[in-house]
């Protein structure tokens, strides 16, 4: 079973951290780290470090992706699971989930997010892109009897509940990218993961309560827009283009003619023009920093032979520890 660093970003609520955190060590793996990363210092009435609750503070004006970032940078785990603040687990969600990273094709798995107060009422079964551009979580508000009851392939998890090799994210940047806006960095995330040939797994037996109030909240209007259309030319395939097009012309004119009857389509095509001109740029600089790191990485590689001559170079790895 591979190693699991616990993520937990906690943007305020330090009540809501403590009441999931009982559940957390008391369920997690044997070979496992849980990592909180807070704003600013954290008291820690309960005495939570003695369970090996490591603390990271990101600084004050740390925003969500922020933390989940420092979060992801400071794990050592061969897997990373990111957990909203305040989720509760129940026995071997975590061993359900990790089963799956032995097909080293899997990247990342996505839980079963179930809404706190109403269990029978599902707030994730991993995410989903439209063709707009947009993209939401999958089955969200459905009741529970509506969700597939095996494991099969989805296209990722959604970030306040997810499981992901640390070996993928490596390969694709090793954050969540702030160009697509908290709402939508986890769609992105897959899709660059799906580019890179990952799969992704859903995993209904692994289950999680979450409050609603913990998700990242979508933005309205122009900055909704932008974001998405960020994305939709970020991943434009060069397979099916023109169908592509097509498709998210006809989403986006649908939704500038809602956004004539409800007074808001200058709102709607500004974002729209804004997140094409963004996207289109980050398109050439991006190209330009992979053309950066593959040199890079090719001139690094050359040196390292060179001072090896032939032996291998063996790295230690310090095992994590869990108190009893």
């Amino acid at each position: 079973m591979p190693r699991l660093s616990i993520v937990i970003p906690v943007l305020d609520s330090t009540t809501l951290l403590e009441e999931g955190l009982v559940s957390v060590l008391q369920h997690r793996p044997a070979d496992c780290e849980v990592i909180v990363v807070i704003r600013g210092d954290y008291d820690d009435p309960y005495n939570l470090r003695d369970e090996d609750v490591r603390f990271v503070n990101a600084g004050e004006a740390s925003d969500w992706l922020s933390l989940v970032n420092r979060g992801l940078a400071v794990a050592a785990g061969d897997v990373v699971h990111l957990l909203a603040c305040g989720a509760e687990v129940q026995e071997a969600w975590a061993d359900r989930a990790l089963a799956h990273f032995e097909d080293a094709q899997v990247a990342a798995v996505a839980p079963l997010v179930l809404t706190a107060g109403d269990t029978e009422r599902v707030l994730a079964a991993g995410v989903q892109v439209h063709r707009s551009g947009a993209g939401s979580a999958r089955h969200m508000g459905q009741r529970l009897a509506a969700v597939p009851q095996t494991s099969q392939p989805t296209l990722g998890p959604s970030a306040s509940a997810a499981f992901y090799r640390t070996e993928a994210l490596s390969a694709v940047g090793d954050q969540l990218d702030a160009f697509v806006g908290p709402a939508l960095a986890d769609v992105d995330l897959a899709l660059r993961l799906q580019t890179e040939g990952y799969h992704a797994v859903f995993e209904p037996t692994s289950q999680i309560v979450l409050p609603k109030e913990t998700l990242p909240t979508e933005p309205a209007g122009r900055e909704r827009a932008c974001h998405q259309e960020r994305l939709f030319w970020r991943h434009l395939s060069s397979n099916g283009r023109a169908a592509q097009l097509a498709m998210h012309f006809l989403a986006v004119l649908g939704e500038s003619l809602w956004g004539i009857a409800t007074l808001r389509v200058h709102q709607t095509l500004a974002g729209r023009c804004q997140g094409l001109c963004d996207a289109l740029l980050g398109r050439v600089r991006y190209a330009k920093r992979v053309a950066t790191s593959i040199e890079s990485a090719r001139s690094l590689r050359l040196e390292a032979a060179q001072r090896s001559k032939g032996k291998r170079l063996v790295e230690t790895q310090r095992p994590l520890r869990r108190s009893a």
